[in-house]
């Protein structure tokens, strides 16, 4: 049993397995604050997720994923949520690509990384944290960050949301409002509560009205990072 630093939250994990431990070990949180949330999975919980698990999983796996979505499922209360995205760091600006499953956001994540590090490098691979300060949105890498475990222990402005497309070619699009929407209601965790639930709507009004928006129609190539990196942060954008 230990506490973490997630969100800037300072969360109390009781677990009873050392898979969390050993997955929160670089957030621990070592001063004296107050616990803004205290996780708890039960057995119950456990079992229910074992049902449900695409695969067999071990107990220590289990509690890890209950106690994520117990903590999540409370951070609109907080001005917070969760965003499944693989998010970078990029000159200052969080970056977030978003897809279906398959499409390839991890592989275009890696093209970034290996093509302009250390200028830019990871925040989370698959499921960070986002929290609003004074009316602007920071991403946060947590702990949970999909089968890579590619996370650092950083916040950052949320500047840009990427849907990345499979295409035959690279090309990047402004994306309406509208269509985010459409893509984005099912990359968030939406809370069953009505009080949480709209907080949760309105932060993502908040973030669609706030950040740039692009469709990334590419290739599997690493090319394609070069082409989104030269119209997101370049501005080369054809106006064709």
């Amino acid at each position: 049993m230990a506490r973490y630093l997630l969100g800037d939250f300072i969360v109390e994990l009781q677990n009873e397995f050392p898979h969390l431990e050993l997955q929160c070990q670089k957030y621990l949180y070592t001063g004296d604050g107050e616990a803004d949330f205290v996780i708890h999975v039960s057995e119950e919980e456990r079992n229910a997720e074992a049902k449900v698990s695409p695969y067999p999983a071990d107990q220590g796996y289990l509690e890890s994923v209950c106690a994520y979505r117990q903590l999540c499922l409370q951070l609109p209360r907080r001005n917070a949520f969760l965003l499944h995205a693989s998010v970078i760091e990029a000159e200052g600006r969080g970056i977030a690509f978003f897809a279906r499953s398959g499409v390839g956001k991890t592989t275009h994540t890696r093209h970034w990384i290996k093509s302009y590090f250390p200028k830019v490098n990871i925040v989370n691979g698959d499921k960070p944290i986002v929290r609003f300060h004074e009316g602007v949105p920071y991403v946060y890498g947590t702990p949970w960050a999909g089968k890579e475990g590619a996370n650092r222990n950083v916040k950052v402005p949320l500047c840009d949301l990427c849907l990345i497309e499979r295409s035959e070619t690279n090309e990047v699009l402004p994306m309406s409002k509208e269509e985010a929407l459409n893509v984005l209601m099912v990359q968030i965790l939406l809370p069953p509560e009505p009080e949480t639930l709209i907080s949760t709507l309105d932060m993502l009004e908040q973030i669609l009205n706030g950040c740039r928006l692009w469709r990334i129609r590419c290739t599997a190539e690493q090319e394609s990072a070069v082409v989104a990196h030269d119209v997101i942060l370049g501005g080369k954008i054809d106006e064709a």
